[in-house]
């Protein structure tokens, strides 16, 4: 390997400096341990799938939820599932830093059913997602007069390498007077996907 150190004058008094000059001989080394490759020397389509290992770029996490699962209405704090069980939740686990994009629909209905000549108030459920503790998306509150209902969230997280939980969680309150509502929710169905894009 052949290194040609990039000469530049010193700053003189009152010059503006320029923190690229002092790393673009870092850069020139970089490049020759790289092989110089990059979009002006390679050939279209010269890497194909075949040169790169599955999950390589992309890695694809999933967690469906087929059987219901019942969030109950003796607490107005944010939950995760019912005690026993969670509404959605994955491990992603990765060795590089990259970008974690999180998906999740879900559908419900509620355990007491309203009329539509009632006055419910604010009694309501929200959703969020969570990534290591961080909210990336929330809904809105969604009105018990709709007695059968579906959201959908996403939300971008810069993931870090090591191991990180993604999770779903719940709150059955009164928007206008924070109280609990008294009666459950039933999540039916549920997705969570995870898609983390690798550096």
């Amino acid at each position: 390997m052949s290194f040609r150190y990039l000469e530049y004058p010193l700053p003189q008094s009152a010059d503006m400096l320029d923190a690229k000059d002092w790393v673009r001989n870092i850069n020139v080394l970089a490049e020759e341990f790289n092989g110089r490759l990059d979009r002006d020397n390679l050939p279209e389509r010269a890497v194909s799938a075949s040169h790169t290992v599955i999950g390589t770029f992309n890695s694809l996490t999933a967690n469906t939820r087929t059987s219901d699962i019942t969030l109950s209405g003796d607490t107005s704090q944010w939950v995760d599932g019912d005690g026993t069980n969670t509404i959605n939740q994955l491990t992603v686990t990765t060795e590089t830093d990259g970008m974690l994009r999180v998906a999740w629909s879900g559908t419900w209905s509620w355990a007491a059913h309203i009329s539509w000549g009632a006055t419910p108030g604010g009694d309501s459920i929200g959703w969020r997602l969570i990534v290591d503790g961080t909210v990336i998306a929330e809904s809105p509150y969604h009105n018990v007069l709709r007695y059968h209902d579906a959201t959908h969230l996403c939300g971008t997280y810069p993931m870090s390498a090591g191991v990180h939980t993604v999770k779903v969680e719940a709150r059955l309150y009164n928007w206008q007077s924070g109280a609990r509502l008294g009666y459950d929710c039933d999540v039916e169905t549920s997705e969570l996907i995870a898609h983390l894009r690798l550096r």
